[in-house]
């Protein structure tokens, strides 16, 4: 009776191996390339502790990098640009997005009165103490990030409640020639061109820019022609000392608006 028994469990292992054999002969093996995760930097960021002799230690701030937010930077969308930075509100009183209104916890966002707002620095506002009002905003193509500090934390900027924004242009700082260009054409006879050309040679650097928007028949706006040049010159002297330069800036701009 034991022969039998063995004979059957010898005769069993090994259809079951002659089995997997074949059926690890018929499969077949496929080498996946690597899959390579990268992280990236999401905004908004902060501000470092210090620039450009400006303490920013302690200081409520946000940084928007625009490189890294999909957004509609073509009509200047600014409730997708601010839509990363908490209590702040957008309202849209005109469709053309020269003006981009912002607020803070509750103060008013029309033309931005209740914030300090600047280009590159310096202030764009109609007159900081009597009429703040921001009736000039870049187009955020333009644009390589927005610089935002808040409350009582920007009273060495000005005398607004809301805080200081400052929208800091593109620049090349390497080459000594660039040029882009981007252009978007969409519904409403929505025509957009942005071209600007930039470099650095020695201590001179310059950026030139022109920006021209037309819709008509829109939602918002009825007819519009928008036209947006700007140049701006720089010239940085380093001195030995550390930590230290004199910067000479010129801006040339003009703005055209039919609506």
């Amino acid at each position: 009776m034991k022969n039998p028994f063995i004979y059957f469990l010898l005769l069993t292992a090994f259809s079951v191996s002659a089995q997997e054999t074949q059926v690890q002969s018929n499969d077949t093996i496929k080498n996946l390339k690597p899959v390579y995760i990268i992280s990236k930097q999401q905004s908004p960021e902060r501000m470092p502790e210090t620039k450009d002799n400006v303490l920013f230690s302690g200081k409520k701030n946000e940084v928007l990098k625009l490189s890294n937010i999909n957004g509609n930077l073509t009509n200047n969308n600014a409730r997708e640009i601010f839509a990363r930075i908490p209590g702040v509100t957008v309202w849209e009183n005109e469709g053309s997005g020269l003006q981009i209104n912002v607020g803070v916890r509750g103060l008013s966002p029309n033309r931005s009165w209740e914030l300090n707002t600047r280009q590159n620095g310096v202030d764009i506002s109609a007159d900081v103490f009597g009429y703040p009002e921001a009736y000039y905003n870049p187009p955020l193509e333009a644009v390589e990030s927005i610089q935002m500090v808040r409350g009582g934390a920007s009273l060495q900027f000005g005398p607004q409640f809301g805080g200081m924004l400052n929208y800091v242009l593109k620049r090349e700082k390497a080459q000594p020639f660039t040029f882009e260009t981007q252009n978007t054409v969409g519904s409403y006879g929505l025509l957009s061109s942005f071209n600007a050309i930039g470099g650095k040679y020695k201590k001179w650097s310059y950026y030139l820019y022109n920006h021209s928007r037309s819709e008509k028949d829109g939602e918002k706006i009825t007819d519009l022609n928008l036209e947006t040049p700007m140049l701006l010159l720089n010239i940085v002297s380093q001195k030995k000392q550390k930590f230290q330069q004199n910067t000479l800036t010129l801006i040339m701009k003009c703005n055209n608006q039919v609506a």
